[in-house]
């Protein structure tokens, strides 16, 4: 399906800025420069003039920006492009990739270069105990002022910031604790607070900070997940029956509902069941994680793709894939069961992030409609691990 939005052809994305640079796996410094430079890259610096213009060339690039920093930090080396290239010079518009922590995703990718060159270093070296130390602070420093603009404070994509700088720490304090053993009892103390942290603001938490927190150090994770004490098997009966007891439905938009099945908020990802009976577009929005959906009872498609999901089939999304979902005129009604992973952003024709839906949402959600219709909040629990 790839990573098309509704409004780029395929002939273009081979053309100008969207012709990708000739690159070898496993070294930056393998990618040829001279292609980086004939579209507008540079290694120690920003430019996004060559493709600023047009909003797929803006798409692109901050597709490739969150992949290549997001690659340094699950692979373990550097990005292939260094740089704040992807960046916006209104930096109170929130980008549909990073929110309002574009600045904290330039932080991740520069301490994936410092990991690396920690690695690199001579061991004694003056240079290792010096200006890495300085580069060290530096980084931690920025990391623990950045504040969310003026006028989002408490908003989920402030939240959603929040728990991006507290990801790029853990990620910094790893880095340190590989290379600096006299500082381990202070490290180990800064990532329990950071990973406590995330957890209290995960409601708008996406693949990204899944990825950086769930390799810190076990015993942090190990310890959150302790205190839930929740049992490990669920099992929920009638997922076929769309006229079972109304109460179960969720009432989620106009002629839309969904019955939660699993709401995994250890792991960042739900499991529940959509009902549509209306016809016409329902939302246009991008997925942070990868999704399957079964469809149950009907049809629909996106608008960005040719196939149909039809009852009976089975349908995978890959994560960053923008779609625009539609149940057309002569179905009148859609039943499909959709695991998704990570957070859901909704987006406006151009792109630009309007909402966002993950497993807190969907529980919240949840909660307050049993409460209302006489089964109580607790009602919702029994679906969380």
């Amino acid at each position: 399906m790839g990573f098309f939005p509704l409004s780029i052809t395929r002939r273009e994305v081979q053309s100008g800025f969207t012709k990708a640079p000739r690159t070898c796996f496993g070294s930056a410094s393998k990618v040829n420069e001279a292609d980086l430079a004939d579209r507008g890259f540079s290694r120690g610096g920003r430019s996004e003039a060559s493709c600023s213009g047009y909003f797929e060339g803006r798409w692109l690039l901050r597709n490739f920006a969150y992949h290549d920093i997001m690659m340094s930090v699950s692979m373990d080396c550097r990005p292939l492009i260094r740089g704040l290239y992807w960046a916006s010079e209104d930096d109170t518009l929130a980008d549909p990739y990073f929110g309002f922590a574009s600045r904290i995703l330039y932080l991740i990718s520069e301490t994936s270069i410092l990991n690396a060159d920690f690695a690199e270093a001579k061991l004694g070296s003056q240079t290792r105990g010096h200006s890495f130390a300085k580069r060290s602070h530096k980084i931690e420093s920025e990391l623990q002022s950045w504040v969310c603009p003026a006028g989002h404070d408490g908003s989920p994509l402030a939240l959603l910031g929040e728990a991006y700088r507290n990801a790029a720490l853990i990620h910094l304090y790893r880095t340190f604790s590989r290379y600096i053993e006299s500082y381990s009892s202070i490290l180990k103390a800064n990532l329990k607070a950071c990973v406590e942290s995330i957890f209290t603001k995960m409601a708008t938490t996406t693949q990204t900070i899944t990825t950086i927190a769930s390799t810190s150090k076990k015993e942090e994770l190990k310890e959150r997940a302790d205190q839930a004490a929740v049992p490990d098997d669920l099992v929920v009966p009638g997922i076929f029956d769309s006229e079972c007891d109304e109460r179960l439905w969720v009432p989620q938009a106009p002629d839309v509902w969904f019955r939660p099945l699993l709401l995994s908020v250890s792991g960042c990802y739900f499991v529940n069941i959509l009902r549509v009976r209306r016809s016409g577009i329902l939302s246009r929005h991008r997925h942070a994680g990868c999704v399957h959906a079964t469809v149950l009872k009907g049809r629909w498609h996106y608008l960005e793709h040719p196939w149909w999901a039809t009852e009976g089939g089975y349908v995978f999304e890959p994560p960053g894939d923008i779609h625009t979902l539609e149940v057309p005129e002569d179905v009148k009604e859609m039943v499909t069961m959709f695991h998704v992973t990570g957070a859901y952003i909704y987006v406006d024709p151009d792109g630009n992030p309007v909402g966002v839906e993950d497993v807190f949402s969907k529980l919240d959600k949840a909660r307050k409609h049993y409460e209302a219709v006489g089964l109580g909040a607790s009602f919702a629990d029994q679906f969380v691990r």
